[in-house]
């Protein structure tokens, strides 16, 4: 049963033991005097790991240990759309607020307190003038050691700035250009936590900007160097790196402003805002498949002898570059399997255009190998050809009718693919072919799948035929 944020934090003051105070601190604090809601609930106490596992064990949710080191834990609330970290402190709540990272989240309110007169000036303990910089929207570093502990606060900025629309002072900004190569050795997990709340902000575009204005860009992802190189062929005005944040600012264009069909707005919005992985809608996963759609090209650029430029197969060899990409952040084999997705199969819908006719048995195949991506795909090209044809100064008139028409199909065959009858069993290949146990039957299984879905096979006698067919051309 869900939960609401006072019903959570009156089992977590349940658990408060004997002169050991709990408070609630950071970006609660922060967000509350905002009179903004939040689905992020931080809190310290002196035992943090211990209270972290009970608590993830009385509500059902999921223990992460984010940072052990520094005895920084999550938990995942499983039927509510909160996240809590814990973290502890040792000495009193006033010198554990002067170690925070900035004066805005350098404020606390004892648990005790909240629960029954709520977050207040009066409440509030604030040592660090993080009230006064609150209400000048300004992100201040109480001092530069402290950034120096803890070298993910330079990233942890960005995101507040980006995602609350707050500025970053002058000293914040310095320092993050002259030290983010320090980010490195932060916890993996820690940075995909802040990438993943940074791509969730409205304009995920402008915050890749202000990352790589800063130098962080770089040092996350240090192969983008190679996108900033990578001039493109006539079909293009700008090198691949601007490309890709244009192909970013376009995705969220199509999917703020509902630019879809509205007879099918409910699969589409259904399908974009479907909880994946993190606490995150798949839609967030999308936007980073968007600034990593072409990372292929620098690997696969040729230059003709007549000049013209080519980059043949660059999203096969793109989606084998995803984990490279990636190697300063922890993700999921289902983050990253998303992201191969959208990479392998961003050039069909333009292949399908130029071919000027899709044949129903295409359509099909392509709806089936994207494993329920599709429609992730076509709103992935919709956006990367609206922004090819923006920096020409064009419309996207042509691309976006027919983007349009195969959102409708992959909407209807999405819907009939899942309605197949599995046709043959492991076992039963195994027997016809007379193979033991192997990767082979896999492959025989996906290929009789892929026949059904195209339609070439429509019963089990077919699939049975089919398979010894196979078994005859092995021997």
């Amino acid at each position: 049963m869900s939960m609401s944020i006072n019903e959570i934090l009156k089992v977590i003051q349940s658990y408060k033991e004997d002169g050991r105070e709990i408070y609630v601190v950071g970006g609660f604090v922060r967000d509350n005097l905002l009179g903004k809601s939040t689905k992020d609930i931080d809190i310290v106490c002196r035992n943090s790991k211990s209270l972290a596992e009970k608590i993830a064990q009385r509500l059902g949710g999921s223990f992460i240990p984010l940072d052990r080191k520094n005895g920084i834990y999550r938990v995942a609330l499983k039927d509510n759309k909160f996240m809590l970290d814990v973290g502890c402190f040792t000495d009193d709540i006033k010198s554990d607020l002067l170690k925070r990272d900035f004066t805005v989240n350098a404020m606390a309110v004892s648990l005790e307190d909240y629960l029954a007169y709520g977050i207040t000036e009066s409440t509030v303990i604030d040592v660090a003038g993080g009230m006064q910089d609150l209400h000048k929207r300004l992100i201040v570093p109480i001092s530069e050691e402290n950034i120096d502990a803890d070298p993910l606060r330079m990233l942890r900025a960005i995101r507040i700035a980006m995602t609350k629309e707050f500025s970053l002072s002058s000293n914040v900004q310095i320092k993050i250009k002259k030290d983010n190569h320090l980010l490195i050795n932060c916890s993996k997990e820690r940075i995909a936590d802040e990438l993943w709340q940074i791509l969730s902000c409205v304009s995920a575009e402008k915050s890749f900007v202000l990352l790589d204005d800063l130098k962080v860009l770089g040092t996350l992802f240090p192969k983008m160097k190679e996108l900033k190189a990578t001039n493109q062929n006539f079909y293009h005005v700008e090198n691949v790196f601007k490309h890709s944040l244009r192909v970013l600012k376009h995705l969220n264009d199509i999917v703020h402003n509902h630019q879809f069909p509205d007879e099918i707005q409910t699969e589409v919005l259904g399908y974009l805002y479907e909880d994946f992985k993190r606490g995150y809608p798949r839609y967030t996963t999308l936007k980073l498949a968007a600034f990593l759609h072409d990372i292929g090209k620098p690997k696969c650029m040729k230059v003709n002898e007549d000049g013209r430029i080519t980059f043949h197969n660059h999203h096969k060899v793109g989606a084998e570059l995803v984990g490279d990409y990636l190697k300063n952040l922890t993700i999921s084999n289902d983050e990253k399997y998303l992201l191969k997705t959208m990479i392998n199969y961003h050039m069909y819908p333009l292949n399908f255009y130029n071919n000027g006719k899709v044949s129903a048995k295409a359509m099909r195949r392509f709806v089936y190998k994207t494993g329920g991506d599709a429609l992730g795909v076509l709103l992935l090209a919709l956006a990367d050809g609206n922004a090819t044809n923006a920096a020409k100064g064009k419309n996207s008139f042509e691309n976006q009718k027919f983007i349009y028409e195969l959102l409708r199909k992959a909407v209807q065959l999405e819907k009939e693919l899942k309605k197949l009858p599995k046709l043959l069993s492991g076992a039963e290949v195994m027997e016809i072919m007379g193979i033991p146990q192997s990767e082979l039957v896999g492959e025989v299984l996906q290929k009789i799948k892929l026949q059904q879905v195209e339609g070439t096979i429509k019963n089990k006698p077919q699939a049975i035929a089919a398979v010894r067919n196979m078994k005859k051309k092995r021997q």
